[in-house]
C-alpha cells in the first residue's frame, strides 16, 4: 500500500474496508494484479499492517516466481541445472514478462 492505509488514499487515512479496496479497483483507481487486495487483505491479517509486513508479500511471489521459474525449467524444457538458474534471474532482474 504505497500510499495510504487503502488504495487511492493519502498517508494517515484510516483503514478501509475490502470492498472499499475492490471499488478502487473496479475504478481502475488500483495497478495492483487481479486478486492481490485480497490476498494482502487475508496477509495482513496475519502478518499485520507494518510496512515491513506489508513488504513481504511482494517479496515472497517474487521468490516464489523464481522457485517456479526454476521448477518448470528443468521439469518441462529439461534444462541443464546452470540455464535453468540464469533464466529466472535474468527475467526478474531484468522486468522482462514471462
Amino acid at each position: 500500500m504505497s500510499q495510504g492505509q487503502a488504495h487511492g488514499t493519502t498517508f494517515g487515512t484510516p483503514q478501509q474496508s475490502l470492498q472499499t479496496g475492490i471499488e478502487f479497483a473496479r475504478n481502475g483507481s488500483n495497478a495492483d494484479p487481479p486478486g492481490f487486495t485480497a490476498l494482502l487483505r487475508l496477509w495482513t491479517e496475519g502478518v499485520g499492517t507494518s510496512a515491513a509486513g506489508l513488504r513481504a508479500l511482494p517479496l515472497f511471489l517474487i521468490v516464489l516466481a523464481g522457485i517456479v521459474s526454476y521448477w518448470m525449467g528443468r521439469t518441462s524444457f529439461r534444462l541443464p541445472r546452470t540455464a535453468a538458474l540464469l533464466i529466472p534471474a535474468v527475467v526478474l532482474s531484468n522486468g522482462l514478462p514471462l
